[in-house]
């Protein structure tokens, strides 16, 4: 799926492409990246991606290099250009500081960013009926920095969150800092209690997913109750839905939880009415 990415300004075949082992994402992780879906050929709301990825840029002060409508160009060539016309896939977009002439903590003056981006399959998003089968979850103590609400390319604490979950039989680990729920390695997460809808608010130890953002505009628009309030890990075990989101997985029900089932261990039918709502939005 690999064939023609983009990077700094070029459109090239991606055995073709280098950067510089003096790079500062590949140093220091000195970078953000964004993840937007295509459906059918399509990228979807990706004037909220570009809102965060500008929100992210200014957050560890690389400059604003391109107007939303010069991005749209970059991904639209590269959709035209790997003919993608059918089908959900997704553009992966990394921005880093750049490459310096040495290995520096400090950041150095006027570095030109490095940006790289490319289109790929999208191998998580499924139908309803797929996902309506549920997924499992496990739950760990939240390691992470304390500044997980920007989009950084400096993963490695959830690389191994995610590691952990896959070593134990799950789908996702769902993280907890204090007692109360943050995210997961790659999703936001939801509960409904009692009709209600409720996802942790935005913190610092939390990423303003699109989907996450998505969900709750969709609640709202269909008088379906909601609130962003902390979720203790009892309120998490005892929940009647658990729901995890991303653009990849678009909202995923976890119907098995530290390898217990939530309520009947069935996806349920407050998951049911908003995933039908969210997929009609493409």
């Amino acid at each position: 799926m690999y064939k023609i990415i983009y990077l700094n300004g070029r459109y090239m075949p991606i055995k073709e492409a280098s950067i510089s082992p003096l790079d500062r994402g590949f140093l220091f992780a000195d970078g953000v990246y964004e993840h937007i879906q295509i459906y059918e050929n399509k990228l979807f709301y990706p004037e909220k991606h570009l809102a965060r990825l500008k929100r992210n840029l200014n957050a560890i002060n690389i400059p604003a290099l391109h107007s939303n409508a010069e991005w749209l160009t970059i991904f639209n060539t590269l959709i035209e250009k790997n003919h993608i016309d059918s089908g959900s896939n997704h553009i992966y977009l990394q921005v880093t500081r750049g490459a310096d002439d040495h290995r520096a903590h400090v950041i150095p003056e006027k570095l030109t960013p490095t940006i790289f981006a490319l289109t790929d399959i999208s191998y998580l998003t499924k139908s309803i009926e797929g996902l309506a089968k549920g997924s499992r979850a496990v739950t760990i103590e939240d390691a992470r920095r304390r500044d997980c609400c920007v989009k950084a390319i400096s993963l490695l604490p959830n690389i191994l969150a995610r590691t952990y979950a896959v070593e134990h039989n799950a789908t996702e680990t769902i993280m907890l800092r204090d007692n109360l729920v943050t995210e997961c390695a790659s999703c936001n997460v939801f509960i409904v209690k009692n009709g209600i809808i409720m996802t942790p608010p935005l913190s610092s130890n939390i990423l303003p997913g699109i989907t996450r953002e998505l969900t709750l505009e969709l609640a709202a628009k269909n008088s379906m109750p909601y609130k962003e309030q902390p979720i203790t890990k009892d309120e998490l075990q005892n929940a009647n839905e658990v729901w995890i989101t991303s653009s990849s997985r678009e909202i995923e029900p976890i119907t098995t939880l530290d390898n217990k089932p939530v309520a009947d261990g069935k996806a349920g039918p407050i998951w049911y009415k908003m995933i039908t709502l969210y997929k009609d939005l493409y």
